[in-house]
């Protein structure tokens, strides 16, 4: 017992998701032998939360609030040595979701709870709130951050937090030119909140993972070919997203200019690098997501965008019976890209379309400035794509 309305342990939610989460029964039991206990309950709050899509590339999108007040309560004018009470949540999944305005779609329902018991002498204790987060719709992004420098080399640590977990409320970010030095700062700021929940880094000072949800296994994974001066690798991550587990690449493909510096034919060598990620993620035995700094174009032409570049057929076209990835562009338009070639530029995000799986909701690329003028907290755009699980 406690009192009402303390913070949880750790003042951050427990995350919830589909399939063995999507009915919890709550439990509650006050005892007190001498006084004896006159009522316990269980009430709150659900907080149905839906997100129209984006108007503005440098606005967080408009979100709607219905608020259902929940309760059980077991009480009596007598009193007994111990008196228990249950409460059944039941969560509606994205596709199920009928409680949002027209113009919205299913976000995330949002639990408060709190457990109050009465005893014979009319005392009240309560525990702390908690907060369990059922995860309809989620965000993930993939940015090159320059190392925490902007693009006049001055620090953006604080801004970047902000940029990513305020402004775009991103869920989980895959970052590029993330220097350890850079994640440690980006987490002792404050400014990126729940991202700092769970990180992970692939030990050559250049990709991690920042992450709201669990991530029960990150794996390194060395190219053949080495490059000088560098850890050549990438990595991959799998999240535990309730009765999922979603396996994510997160890659940092060989520049025009570092092939240039190393004499080294640019385009072979990056197909080398595609061809070694697909021998891991071709049949990754779970729903799976390939995303980075892939440093060239999608698409050899310009437009249509219809013929993918050479390097990136593997992705784009697997073996016989292997399901395809799709372009996040392509999956559900990036309408709000008013940049074409901003759409299937270096940074990308393939979702493996299967099911079960991932299913797109929409996607767009982040802008720090005004579209036209030159972005300033990087040389890249942040791309993102919400996603909701199907079953």
């Amino acid at each position: 017992m406690g009192v009402p309305w303390a913070g949880t342990a750790d003042n951050l939610p427990t995350y919830l998701f589909t399939q063995p989460q999507k009915h919890l029964t709550f439990n509650a039991i006050a005892s007190d032998p001498l006084r004896g206990v006159k009522s316990t309950k269980l009430y709150g709050t659900l907080n149905v939360l839906c997100m129209k899509r984006r108007t503005d590339m440098q606005v967080r999108e408009s979100i709607t609030t219905t608020s259902i007040p929940i309760l059980s309560e077991n009480s009596a004018t007598t009193t007994t040595p111990s008196r228990s009470v249950a409460l059944t949540v039941s969560f509606k999944s994205y596709l199920e979701e009928d409680r949002c305005p027209p113009d919205h779609l299913p976000y995330r329902l949002d639990l408060s709870l709190t457990a109050e018991a009465t005893d014979g002498a009319d005392y009240t204790l309560r525990t702390p709130l908690r907060r369990y987060v059922f995860v309809q719709s989620f965000k993930i992004a993939t940015f090159n951050i320059l190392n925490g420098k902007d693009r006049s080399g001055q620090n953006s640590i604080d801004r970047l937090g902000v940029y990513m977990h305020d402004t775009n409320d991103i869920d989980v970010a895959f970052l590029q030119e993330a220097h350890q030095d850079t994640v440690n700062q980006l987490v002792s700021r404050g400014f990126i909140k729940e991202l700092s929940r769970n990180i992970r880094l692939s030990g050559n000072n250049d990709l991690a993972v920042l992450s709201r949800f669990p991530i029960i296994q990150n794996v390194p994974v060395p190219f053949s070919e080495p490059l000088e001066d560098y850890n050549h690798r990438w990595h991959y991550v799998i999240m535990g997203l309730g009765g999922f587990s979603v396996k994510v690449a997160n890659l940092h493909l060989i520049a025009t200019s570092v092939a240039a510096s190393r004499e080294i034919p640019e385009v072979p060598f990056r197909r080398q690098e595609v061809d070694e990620v697909m021998a891991h993620m071709r049949y990754p035995g779970m729903p799976a997501i390939i995303l980075g700094d892939l440093n060239a174009l999608v698409f050899q032409d310009n437009p249509p965008f219809t013929t993918p570049r050479f390097e990136f057929e593997p992705i784009y076209y697997t073996q016989p019976g292997a399901a395809p990835y799709v372009h996040f562009c392509l999956g559900i338009s990036c309408d709000m890209t008013p940049d074409m070639g901003a759409r299937f530029y270096l940074d990308q995000i393939w979702v493996r379309d299967s099911t079960p799986g991932l299913g797109f909701v929409d996607s767009y690329t982040a802008y720090d400035r005004e579209p036209g003028l030159e972005q300033h907290l990087s040389d890249h755009r942040m791309q993102v794509t919400r996603l909701h699980l199907v079953e």
